[in-house]
């Protein structure tokens, strides 16, 4: 994982502009290795780089952030992630809601959340 990350950080060093896959492939192999802050801080770089966020992207950090316990974190990015939600964002956050023991009204949010974002459009 170091060499990879030093890889990376030797990419956008030299002024090779990473695209979303490869940002994502990058948090992706951060949180797999539970360096929860450190995949945050590559979502931060690729928005300030210009670099959209896609589902993947957002799916990726909320396991990431659910998986180590981080459920506000989570449920804030997921808040965030605008028009980027999928089903396997939902099925993300209710699975690791669900491992936290945290379910007790979940549903209900998650279909008004649902509701809303479809209104809105």
């Amino acid at each position: 994982m170091d060499a990879a990350l030093k890889l990376f950080q030797a990419m956008t060093a030299q002024r090779c502009e990473p695209s979303i896959v490869t940002y994502n492939s990058v948090m992706h192999a951060l949180g797999r290795a539970g360096r929860v802050d450190e995949a945050c801080n590559v979502f931060k770089q690729m928005i300030t780089k210009g670099v959209r966020p896609d589902s993947v992207s957002y799916n990726i950090l909320i396991d990431c952030l659910g998986k180590a316990g981080q459920l506000d974190r989570a449920f804030e990015l997921f808040e965030q992630s605008n028009g980027s939600i999928t089903t396997h964002t939902y099925n993300t956050l209710m699975n690791s809601l669900g491992k936290q023991g945290e379910v007790q009204g979940l549903p209900e949010q998650l279909l008004c959340h649902r509701l809303q974002q479809t209104l809105d459009r």
